[in-house]
């Protein structure tokens, strides 16, 4: 069993649309979770994988960098395919920069 606490208007948007359309609002936020949960574990274990990235010393980065890109850009293609916007490359570079970005921006967050 599962309680999730919404706020007032997603709350209000969810009871509209299960009335409109006569299912319940369970309903909705299973399928709403199911859509999105493969999308949200792709994206936390190529989180944990970038953190062990910049964790590790130069010498172990090549395999692990490799497989975090081939994840990323398995991640890019399926926000491409799901029409969701994505900007920028995979170009190795480009990808360890966004890598730092991310795990300062984390850091500072806590």
């Amino acid at each position: 069993m599962l309680a999730v606490r919404l706020d007032d208007e997603t709350e209000r948007r969810l009871a509209a649309l299960a009335e409109r359309t006569g299912r319940t609002k369970t309903f909705y936020v299973r399928e709403a979770i199911e859509a999105h949960l493969g999308e949200l574990e792709d994206f936390y274990l190529a989180e944990e994988r970038l953190r062990r990235f910049a964790d590790r010393e130069m010498v172990d980065r090549e395999p692990l960098r490799d497989e975090l890109v081939d994840t990323l850009r398995r991640l890019w293609a399926q926000g491409e395919a799901s029409g969701a916007p994505v900007d920028g490359n995979f170009d190795v570079d480009d990808v360890a920069r966004r890598g730092a970005e991310r795990l300062a921006a984390m850091r500072r967050d806590r």
